[in-house]
């Protein structure tokens, strides 16, 4: 996709040509989910059945693994694993393993995930709901159901929270939403259960997938969710500024978007590496195809933006479709900390 360049002086479009546009669909974004001070999980899609696994550990070497949660010998699309005993805020680093697949390590950097700190116990609040195949009557075992919860009424935190995860059994799904942090993890994003605030459902399986937003005062049950076929979401095209703080896209066939902010100088000075100028993550999974950020660089300094859907389980690509762009670009932004997860 094309980027949006924030400097100082003025703000302006142009393509931001360092890196080329490939989008990969043998395999859908791994997303790190669930986390707590002492576990997350690794969620990701295959194109048809696999037997998969995680490998990881606190440093590159990894040196431990974790099987899918249905068991060490379970061929699916959908992948769930667990990896848990971890130790409070750390990180930890880990390829997903797969008979058919391979060998996913992030083009050799390793995908990571982090745990936070201790928190104290919040009262429960188990959210649930039911899951169907397009005929709306066969129960979509095994899909995975992302959750996150959305401020809607300027109160408790702002923003969205880090995303939970649930599979698919016997048609229903369920989390508590009360183990739902802030994108940092220090603390628990503060909602409403009584209304105000939504969760984002976000179900995928192998061929197919649905997006719900549902007030939080009516997620106990939510809604009972009809899968619709679908495919990864396209590139985001038409990135620009429609006023001094807000910029714009085309929208696109994608449930969502993420927009993250990079320092262009940074990224200049690094020949490309995106890893290391990324700054924020603007927005997660916003449902609109606009964004705002109040943020302004220093003086003779630069921001840059870039935007990627999100639908059918997987993550697009923040990759444009300009020639001229020399490589890959999610790589890089995906081993930053701070972008979106």
């Amino acid at each position: 996709m094309r980027s949006a360049l924030r400097s100082h002086a003025r703000r302006f479009a142009l393509p931001l040509a360092l890196l080329a546009c490939t989008v990969s669909t043998a395999r859908a974004a791994v997303r790190v989910t669930n986390q707590t001070d002492s576990m997350f999980t690794v969620a990701w899609t295959t194109p048809g059945p696999d037997v998969c696994r995680v490998e990881y550990g606190p440093t590159p070497s990894l040196g431990w693994t974790a099987d899918d949660e249905r068991g060490p010998a379970a061929s699916e699309c959908t992948h769930h694993v667990r990896l848990t005993g971890l130790a409070a805020s750390s990180s930890y680093y880990f390829d997903t393993v797969c008979q058919t697949a391979g060998r996913d390590d992030n083009g050799g950097a390793h995908h990571k995930g982090q745990t936070g700190p201790a928190l104290g116990v919040r009262m429960p609040d188990t959210v649930y709901g039911m899951v169907f195949r397009a005929d709306g009557v066969s129960c979509a075992e095994g899909s995975i159901v992302f959750i996150t919860v959305e401020d809607g009424d300027d109160l408790g935190s702002p923003g969205s929270s880090a995303v939970l995860s649930s599979l698919v059994s016997s048609c229903y799904w369920s989390t508590n939403l009360d183990r739902a942090r802030t994108t940092t993890l220090t603390s628990y994003f503060d909602y409403s259960a009584g209304g105000g605030d939504r969760t984002f459902q976000d179900i995928v399986s192998c061929d197919s997938a649905g997006s719900y937003w549902v007030p939080t005062n009516g997620d106990s049950p939510s809604p009972p969710i009809v899968l619709q076929p679908c495919a990864a979401p396209p590139l985001t095209e038409g990135l620009s500024f429609r006023d001094r703080n807000a910029l714009e896209w085309t929208p696109t066939s994608a449930s969502a978007y993420d927009v993250v902010r990079g320092d262009l100088g940074v990224l200049r000075n690094g020949a490309g590496d995106f890893a290391g100028s990324i700054q924020a993550c603007v927005e997660n999974d916003s449902p609109d195809a606009f964004s705002s950020d109040p943020s302004l660089p220093d003086p003779a300094q630069g921001f840059y933006y870039l935007v990627r859907g999100v639908g059918c389980g997987r993550n697009g690509s923040y990759d444009g479709g300009d020639p001229s762009q020399q490589g890959p670009r999610d790589g890089g932004i995906a081993a930053s900390p701070l972008s979106c997860p």
